[in-house]
């Protein structure tokens, strides 16, 4: 048995421990609570794609938060294991958001103060940029990568998952609009080093800057746009050595209720752009839409069928064989929750010109995801 095979089956068994554990979570006097979630891939490639075979990412998230009152303290410890499923498939987007490198770190930690009254609040510390950002509720529930956050963000060196750095985010709120700002360390972690948790301040890490306005409705209708600009110092994909970066995005959703036993419906959109002299991704296109209740008696279960389109830039094109514009991934899944705290997501994802080359045959890929979660 193979290391990496090894390391899918234990994050498999994790996942079925859990779900058969069900002592209550600690949540003690003032708002301290803990939560742990573990959660298992497995995906074949079952035609096309790079090589035919499969791969097995897995995470486990370990949380802890104190809040009170307008002081909120968040620490998350992040394991990442298993075997990559892109390799086989040979794709760019990552068709399964848990891939990362095996090891574990200190993921998130940071300090929030809410100024009462002002709708104004201040995050500083270790933090996910893509909790905040770049973010549709509906989009969440599908596995590849893009619709988590778009390609053309997530091609540069910025604070998302699996390795995170310092930023500071302040955000304002009214009752349906808001407007986020931050500013990240423009390196995360330690190049050429992916194990364990890395805070460096080099020279030539930059800056990450990026800003966010919309207005929002929870399990309704969310329109926001972003930008963000980028100085950390980066070889591009035609060799070119740069220290600037900056793009674009604009996303949207919009939710319908069910009547009368109907499934209620979400659809969602997002676009995104960055220059093509210096990016393997020069735009972004992704959309899709989710059915809560399709299966009558099973109103938490949820269907969704989404693309992500993204487009090939002229300094990729031209630095590459057989190069074509785009790499598109075609996504059906289906959750069904076999508790409050477990459930199963069988998923299909085809994706044409896998890595972005016409050299490599349009990929199936099938797979099922298992997560626990207990949050208190």
């Amino acid at each position: 048995m193979s290391l990496s095979t090894l390391r899918g089956s234990l994050g498999l068994a994790l996942v079925f421990a859990a779900a058969f554990y069900n002592a209550p979570a600690y949540s003690a006097p003032g708002h301290i609570d803990f939560g742990i979630m573990v959660a298992q891939d497995y995906f074949r490639d079952v035609a096309g794609g790079a090589e035919r075979g499969g791969g097995a990412p897995g995470i486990l998230h370990l949380t802890a938060e104190v809040d009170s009152n307008s002081d909120i303290f968040h620490l998350d410890v992040l394991g990442t294991f298993g075997s990559s499923i892109s390799d086989n498939a040979g794709d760019l987007q990552t068709l399964s958001n848990f891939e990362a490198y095996n090891t574990a770190r200190l993921f998130e930690a940071w300090y929030q103060r809410d100024f009462a009254g002002s709708g104004f609040s201040l995050r500083l510390g270790m933090q996910d940029y893509n909790v905040l950002f770049d973010v549709l509720d509906p989009a969440q529930l599908f596995i590849n990568s893009s619709f988590g956050i778009e390609p053309t963000i997530s091609q540069v060196p910025v604070s998302i998952f699996p390795e995170t750095t310092l930023g500071a985010v302040a955000r304002w709120r009214s009752r349906d609009g808001y407007v986020l700002a931050g500013v990240y360390d423009g390196t995360p972690g330690l190049p050429g080093h992916p194990a364990g948790t890395h805070v460096h301040f080099n020279s030539g890490d930059g800056l990450f800057s990026t800003l966010e306005a919309g207005i929002a409705k929870t399990n309704e209708y969310k329109l926001a746009a972003g930008y963000w600009y980028d100085t950390a110092s980066v070889d591009y994909p035609i060799g070119h050595h740069r220290t600037r970066n900056h793009g674009w995005y604009t996303i949207g959703s919009m939710g319908f209720s069910g009547k009368n036993d109907a499934p209620a419906v979400h659809v969602f959109m997002q676009l995104g752009g960055a220059p093509s002299d210096r990016n393997p991704f020069a735009r972004y296109i992704g959309a899709g839409i989710t059915l809560n209740g399709f299966v009558a008696g099973r109103p938490d279960d949820t269907l969704g069928l989404a693309v992500a389109r993204a487009g090939m830039s002229r300094s990729f094109r031209n630095a590459t064989h057989a190069a074509t514009t785009a790499e598109t991934a075609f996504e059906l899944t289906y959750q069904t929750h076999l508790t409050d705290r477990l459930y199963l997501q069988p998923d299909v994802q085809y994706i044409i010109s896998p890595g972005g080359v016409s050299d490599v045959d349009d990929a199936l890929v099938v797979g099922l995801r298992i997560s626990y979660s207990l949050y208190r």
